[in-house]
């Protein structure tokens, strides 16, 4: 049974990723890591917000913030 670290790395491989953007769970403290886990946090409407903070489309391309901001409207 391969471990986190050789299944993020194939994950990371896989996706085209870096292997320190696919660990970036080893940088979230237990509680965040716990909730998700649980259900109580939606990690994809995080990303989704996160996006928006930073002027970005949900495809990941400068569209501004205001732009941005209606981008996540629109995908709630």
């Amino acid at each position: 049974m391969p471990t986190a670290f050789e299944h993020a790395k194939a994950e990371a491989h896989r996706l085209g990723l870096t292997e320190d953007a696919a660990l970036f769970y080893s940088l979230v403290p237990t509680e965040i890591v716990q909730a998700i886990a649980e259900g109580r946090i939606d990690p994809q409407a995080m990303a989704r917000e996160e996006l928006a903070n930073r002027g970005l489309s949900q495809q990941g391309r400068w569209v501004g913030f205001r732009a941005a901001e209606q981008d996540l409207e629109h995908s709630r």
